[in-house]
């Protein structure tokens, strides 16, 4: 069956300027895709088209991009199984963060129509929630918001609250956990991180931003704002109205704002079980491989029209 998408006008509009998305060719492209993947004998992969969709729009349709992004997501899923492995939201640890708020994605969408995905240190104490599931929710909750196009499409905004960042989280941010975690995010998820907002930042902060960001590409970089202790120059970039109202925002209070985001967890949790079925078997891997052998010619040709 061809792949019926769900975007509104405008946000298909979005997706032809921005991502380089043709609906004439969107299926021959998924197809084309599917049976790469069936010539990489190391991945065990999902081969459904709302699953592939998220590469192709992360890769602007560039069919090697694609490739190359879908193996790197399930190489550091297999790399990094204390993060990927079992994704139950009926875990207890995940599900005191969860509802505590720590990782939460807000209602709605902002002004552009991105998500926001809202992060907040102090409730989370890590003697009590350490850092390893508390990664894991995260990958979880972007699991869920991928499955939405307009998120795939317009992209993610975060915003971190850094009140009560203290020794005890800083000595869980060694180099290589940053490193690992923002090859994650940045290199292997088909996540469109279109700005980060930290606010309330403590001086100890600054040490581990700084070695952060050596991990992180120039766009990112230049993609970051810092607001310190004011608020009204975040709601110049992230409107009061995608807020909980513990930050002068209409969304409602943040509890219940995780309370109704915990429950998407719940209902997609056979969905987040089913990732356990698939990943990347290094054993595998062919050796010295071009990736123009298979696809090859198309795939270059596609990545010229978007680089």
């Amino acid at each position: 069956m061809p792949f019926v998408s769900t975007i509104d006008e405008a946000t298909l509009k979005t997706a032809r300027e921005e991502l380089n998305e043709d609906p004439a060719r969107r299926d021959a492209d998924l197809q084309m895709l599917r049976d790469w993947l069936k010539t990489q004998p190391h991945l065990q992969s999902r081969t459904d088209d709302e699953f592939l969709i998220r590469f192709l729009r992360r890769s602007k349709f560039s069919m090697l991009l694609s490739q190359e992004l879908l193996d790197r997501y399930w190489t550091e899923r297999s790399k990094n199984p204390m993060w990927f492995s079992n994704l139950d939201p009926q875990e207890p640890i995940i599900k005191e963060m969860a509802l505590l708020g720590c990782s939460l994605p807000l209602p709605g969408y902002d002004t552009l129509g991105r998500k926001i995905i809202f992060m907040r240190t102090g409730p989370r104490d890590p003697a009590k929630h350490p850092l390893d599931p508390m990664m894991k929710l995260g990958f979880m909750n972007t699991e869920i918001m991928l499955k939405d196009e307009k998120c795939q499409v317009n992209g993610f905004v975060g915003v971190g609250d850094f009140e009560g960042f203290g020794l005890a989280h800083v000595t869980e941010m060694s180099p290589a956990v940053m490193s690992r975690s923002m090859r994650c995010f940045q290199d292997a998820y088909p996540t469109r991180m279109k700005g980060f907002h930290y606010i309330r930042t403590p001086k100890i902060f600054d040490g581990v931003f700084t070695i952060a960001k050596t991990f992180m590409k120039e766009k990112l970089k230049k993609r970051i704002h810092l607001h310190g202790n004011d608020m009204e120059s975040l709601y110049q970039h992230i409107p009061k109205a995608s807020l909980p109202e513990e930050y002068g925002g209409d969304a409602g209070p943040i509890a219940s704002i995780a309370e109704a985001w915990y429950q998407q967890l719940m209902d997609n949790r056979r969905e987040l079980l089913e990732f356990n079925l698939y990943g990347c078997d290094e054993s595998r891997r062919p050796t010295k491989r071009d990736l123009q052998d298979q696809y090859g010619i198309a795939g270059a040709f596609r990545k010229l029209t978007v680089d």
